[in-house]
């Protein structure tokens, strides 16, 4: 319920500052075997001024 009151308040519906804060706290990703992996990772974002995809190659660097 406090979610929702805070979505009609004007807020997020969804708390990504809570999810990444605790995604960095509980589930580290462990970098060294990241960095090994020989198959690459994409993630993919939206681009605000067209809608459209933007695919970004997952490095150690910008994973930290």
């Amino acid at each position: 319920m406090y979610l929702f009151k805070k979505f009609l308040a004007g807020g997020h519906w969804f708390d990504l500052d809570w999810l990444w804060d605790i995604t960095i706290k509980e589930i580290r990703l462990d970098l060294e075997a990241f960095t090994n992996q020989p198959i690459p990772l994409y993630i993919v974002a939206t681009k605000v001024s067209t809608g459209g995809p933007v695919y970004i190659k997952a490095t150690s660097e910008n994973l930290e």
